[in-house]
């Protein structure tokens, strides 16, 4: 498993601590926090690797990018939906789009294509023309979800898009598949949308509450700093006095200067930026769902010292979720937050556009209450952590209580497969169908992006030893045509070739 999986979260050791003065180092130019160069070296990053920088692990995308995940959004769009069905609002003859923001590998965007036509197809909303569109800012990217073989049955049948944005200042959405722009106020139905691991790299800006005076932050890199991947390591910083002029949510500033003693606070400007194009679309409601590193309330606020950067070949910075809601909330719509702990994933669900609404949004509330304060997915990853010290003393029906629970996810069957092997041949038959019907259902909801061997040999294997002999071709194939970028060792390499004539002999394909 790689170290990526294991530690979604920068640690402490990650976070980069800012120094005041560093002497005998040149430095470039210090600007407003907002206007730095670390902003186009991070948009540069993604442009120039593409889908690698999945594929490699170096940009980290599991723990917000997991089956639980996508069920607990499925779940939240659904109750969103019956509140605009119930407030009139939602014309089931149109269109209903879902705008996922950085689909970076497009893992999540299957994720829920997955999820969401299998619960619409048990619902009174299974009319629903949905619209899912992909869109991230770099057009590798998007090259590469449309070329998957396994997003090409949903966009054939309509229900996928895809588009190339920018999170901070698009003004319009233009479908490369149906070669359609969607502009301002052109929605007849309300919009959803997605945003995981986004927020934490849209700009930022700083300053500081010193005892009911505010400082505007400025920072300077090293110049060698600048030509690394990891380029934000010693960033210095300068305070200045807050300009007359400034352009600063007048209501934030108040609101911390009242709040605040001795803390700087980042404003998520580029956050605040997308939230307001969004809404342009349509003056009905929108749902934006968002899971991030962040901060959700005062207390952590004030416990906050310098910015703490996480370096992962790009950089991201905590998203200030409490000033969001403190804006959103202001004018009268909903912001919801939950966070189990400091440093842990942050989850926020807000709708906009709802004042005009009679609906007070009782379903999405009930949602939120059920599926995220209650256990969400923060809580399906302390799950997997434990199994990774655990998964060797559980038998195969205990096992299976597990991948029921995570909603099939493949990361959970791999920390099973050792054990499983040495138990398989001693499976009742009742337990023999009950496996076979979880490998179906895991690898119906894998997306293999090519960045681990693993999941598609493992699921091949197991196929092959439950006589399962087609998806054991499937999975194996793949294993080979997917991974041939890594260098697969021998060994592996053999164990997909015994595995494959298997398959291919017990189906007749060959002969002994």
């Amino acid at each position: 498993m790689s170290e990526i999986a294991n530690n979604p979260y920068p640690q402490t050791n990650d976070l980069v601590a800012a120094t005041e003065n560093r002497p005998n180092s040149r430095v470039l130019e210090f600007y407003r926090f907002s206007k730095s160069p670390i902003w186009q070296l991070q948009r540069n990053f993604f442009e120039d690797q593409g889908e690698k920088a999945w594929q490699e692990s170096i940009v980290p995308h599991y723990v917000t990018s997991n089956p639980v995940m996508a069920a607990t959004y499925v779940e939240m769009l659904m109750a969103f939906w019956q509140d605009e069905i119930s407030n009139g609002n939602i014309d089931l003859n149109k269109p209903v789009f879902v705008l996922e923001l950085g689909a970076g590998s497009a893992v999540f965007s299957y994720g829920m294509l997955y999820q969401l036509n299998l619960r619409l197809a048990k619902s009174a909303l299974k009319g629903l023309k949905l619209v899912y569109i992909i869109s991230d800012i770099v057009q590798a990217n998007l090259n590469f979800a449309r070329n998957h073989e396994k997003l090409q049955h949903f966009i054939n049948n309509g229900q996928v898009d895809i588009a190339l944005v920018n999170a901070e200042e698009a003004q319009q959405l233009h479908l490369q598949i149906s070669n359609k722009t969607i502009g301002q106020q052109q929605l007849t139905n309300p919009l959803a949308v997605i945003a995981n691991y986004v927020f934490d790299g849209l700009t930022q800006d700083l300053v500081s509450v010193n005892y009911g005076e505010l400082l505007e932050g400025y920072m300077a890199l090293p110049e060698e700093e600048m030509q690394q991947q990891n380029f934000v390591k010693q960033p210095l910083y300068d305070w200045r006095e807050l300009p007359e002029d400034h352009d600063y949510p007048q209501l934030l500033l108040e609101y911390y200067l009242k709040h605040l003693d001795d803390n700087p606070v980042l404003i998520p400007t580029g956050a605040i930026n997308t939230l307001k194009w969004l809404t342009a679309f349509s003056s009905l409601p929108t749902l934006v769902l968002s899971a991030d590193r962040g901060v959700c309330s005062l207390s952590q606020l004030r416990r906050q010292t310098r910015p703490g950067f996480a370096n992962h070949g790009s950089f991201s910075l905590p998203v200030n979720y409490h000033a969001l809601s403190v804006l959103i909330n202001n004018q009268g719509d909903i912001a919801m937050n939950c966070q189990r702990r400091q440093n842990s994933l942050a989850l926020s669900v807000m709708v906009l556009n709802s004042t005009q609404c009679n609906n007070s949004f009782s379903n999405t509330r009930a949602a939120f209450e059920r599926h995220i304060e209650h256990f969400n997915p923060d809580d399906a990853y302390g799950i997997k952590r434990a199994l990774e010290q655990t998964a060797h003393l559980l038998v195969p029906q205990e096992m299976l209580s597990f991948l029921r629970l995570s909603h099939w996810d493949y990361r959970i069957l791999d920390l099973f497969y050792q054990p499983l092997i040495e138990q398989i041949q001693y499976l009742q038959p009742d337990e023999c169908i009950q496996w076979t019907d979880a490998l179906e259902r895991i690898w119906a909801q894998y997306f293999p992006i090519g960045d681990r061997v693993g999941p598609c040999l493992h699921l091949g294997v197991l196929a092959t030893e439950l006589g399962i002999w087609s998806l054991g071709i499937e999975c194996l194939s793949a294993a080979l045509q997917l991974h041939q970028h890594l260098n697969i060792d021998e060994y592996t390499i053999e164990q997909i070739d015994f595995h494959m004539a298997l398959c291919e002999f017990e189906l007749g394909n060959i002969k002994k």
